[in-house]
């Protein structure tokens, strides 16, 4: 049976290192997840095929399927996210960063949020804590615990919209929330969306902010937004060990030198290559 959810990773060089432990993290969603994208800019075409073995073991490992949107040249975020938007066909559509962390069965929660409350686009708070590994505090959401998409416009757009001017300061971009719901903030980048809305909107050329941009098109246009002020997910920070998150093993080198010898040593030596870039 066919998840309902494709997930879509836009994937930086300097994140490769983190698959690991995304794809472990998946693993409690396998139920829902139909497969997993990612797309990779600054991929020499020589080395496509081995990186897209070394995901099929990750994969694999995970119970998940995986494909690869490849490009050898640099390509915005924003760029990644389209490519992986026009590729996924299923009702759901999440993008995740390699580099955070998530909560088990977020996703499944998330799907559930979806279709219970007719979104076409879901947001949630995050944790920002220094921490690791992280701890999530309990993430079982009702009714009570949403802010609409009337809240969040009003909130967002107090005085209309210019969005040619967006992009000019820091987070002016951004989902504004309510003052009742001061001191939370807004995981733009950990967005679920219903995957039919590709035919009328698509993410920017903005570097940072095409996903927060993206996320206010769809309230201006009048979308089912709804923002779960409880944290799922928690984003890597300056305060945070920037490293992969391994549950099943204390040492994250060896377990990679496990995943990686096991594709291969041509791609043992490739993706060795790319870990280093």
């Amino acid at each position: 049976m066919r998840g309902n959810m494709t997930v879509v990773v836009p994937l930086a060089p300097s994140h490769v290192n983190f698959l690991p432990g995304l794809f472990e993290q998946l693993t409690p969603d396998a139920g829902v997840i139909d497969r997993v994208i990612v797309c990779r800019s600054q991929l020499k075409k020589g080395q496509q095929r081995e990186f897209l073995r070394f995901l099929r073991g990750l994969a694999n490992r995970a119970g998940l399927k995986v494909s690869l949107s490849a490009d050898d040249g640099m390509q915005l975020a924003g760029e990644n996210r389209n490519k992986g938007l026009q590729l996924a066909d299923t009702e759901y559509t999440a993008f995740l960063d390699a580099d955070d962390h998530y909560m088990p069965q977020r996703l499944t929660r998330i799907t559930q949020t979806l279709r219970s409350s007719a979104s076409d686009l879901l947001l949630h708070d995050f944790l920002l804590e220094p921490t690791y590994p992280p701890t999530f505090p309990a993430a079982v959401w009702t009714n009570s615990d949403f802010v609409v998409a009337d809240q969040l416009f009003q909130s967002t757009f107090p005085y209309g919209r210019q969005r040619n001017s967006e992009g000019t300061s820091p987070g002016d971009t951004n989902i504004q929330l309510p003052d009742t719901h001061a001191g939370h903030q807004v995981a733009h980048g950990h967005m679920t969306i219903r995957t039919e809305l590709r035919r009328s909107f698509a993410f920017g050329t903005l570097h940072p902010g095409e996903d927060g941009q993206f996320c206010r098109d769809l309230l201006w246009a009048g979308k089912a937004v709804v923002y779960i002020f409880r944290m799922p997910s928690r984003r890597i920070t300056h305060l945070c060990p920037r490293r992969p998150l391994s549950a099943s093993a204390t040492d994250w080198q060896e377990k990679s030198h496990m995943e990686l010898s096991e594709i291969g040593d041509s791609a043992v030596l490739t993706v060795r290559r790319m870990l280093l870039k």
